[in-house]
Protein backbone atom coordinates (compact mmCIF):
# COMPACT_ATOMS: atom_id res chain seq x y z
CA UNK A 1 0.00 0.00 0.00
CA UNK A 2 1.69 3.06 -0.79
CA UNK A 3 1.60 6.41 1.62
CA UNK A 4 -1.23 8.11 -0.04
CA UNK A 5 -3.37 4.80 -0.21
CA UNK A 6 -2.63 5.01 3.59
CA UNK A 7 -3.04 8.62 4.36
CA UNK A 8 -6.77 7.94 2.75
CA UNK A 9 -7.18 5.03 5.06
CA UNK A 10 -6.37 7.24 8.12
CA UNK A 11 -8.70 10.31 6.85
CA UNK A 12 -11.68 7.75 6.77
CA UNK A 13 -10.42 6.65 10.13
CA UNK A 14 -11.34 10.40 11.22
CA UNK A 15 -14.11 11.10 9.20
CA UNK A 16 -15.52 7.82 11.05
CA UNK A 17 -14.44 8.93 14.55
CA UNK A 18 -12.47 5.62 14.36
CA UNK A 19 -9.22 5.32 16.55
CA UNK A 20 -6.03 2.95 16.38
CA UNK A 21 -7.44 1.70 19.73
CA UNK A 22 -10.72 0.39 18.18
CA UNK A 23 -8.84 -1.22 15.44
CA UNK A 24 -6.25 -2.61 17.64
CA UNK A 25 -9.17 -3.96 20.06
CA UNK A 26 -11.69 -5.72 16.79
CA UNK A 27 -8.30 -7.19 15.95
CA UNK A 28 -6.73 -8.08 18.43
CA UNK A 29 -3.67 -6.83 18.30
CA UNK A 30 -1.70 -3.90 20.27
CA UNK A 31 -2.59 -0.08 19.08
CA UNK A 32 1.49 0.79 18.87
CA UNK A 33 1.35 -2.13 16.15
CA UNK A 34 -1.98 -0.47 14.34
CA UNK A 35 -0.78 2.36 14.36
CA UNK A 36 3.15 1.45 12.84
CA UNK A 37 1.18 -0.52 9.92
CA UNK A 38 -0.68 2.49 9.29
CA UNK A 39 1.95 5.21 9.77
CA UNK A 40 4.85 2.76 7.45
CA UNK A 41 6.91 2.05 10.17
CA UNK A 42 5.99 -1.90 9.14
CA UNK A 43 6.05 -3.27 5.90
CA UNK A 44 5.91 -6.37 3.79
CA UNK A 45 3.43 -8.87 3.37
CA UNK A 46 1.98 -9.36 7.28
CA UNK A 47 1.63 -5.71 7.37
CA UNK A 48 -0.53 -5.64 3.74
CA UNK A 49 -2.99 -8.20 4.99
CA UNK A 50 -3.84 -6.21 8.41
CA UNK A 51 -3.75 -2.82 6.18
CA UNK A 52 -6.11 -5.08 3.70
CA UNK A 53 -8.19 -5.89 7.06
CA UNK A 54 -8.32 -2.55 8.26
CA UNK A 55 -9.57 -1.11 5.02
CA UNK A 56 -12.24 -3.60 5.11
CA UNK A 57 -13.55 -3.39 8.64
CA UNK A 58 -13.42 1.15 8.00
CA UNK A 59 -15.41 0.82 4.84
CA UNK A 60 -18.00 -1.92 6.75
CA UNK A 61 -18.59 1.36 8.90
CA UNK A 62 -21.54 4.41 8.25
Amino acid sequence: MTVTERALLIAQMKIKKIKFKELSEVFGISAVYVSDILNGRKDGPKATQWINKFDKYVNSRK
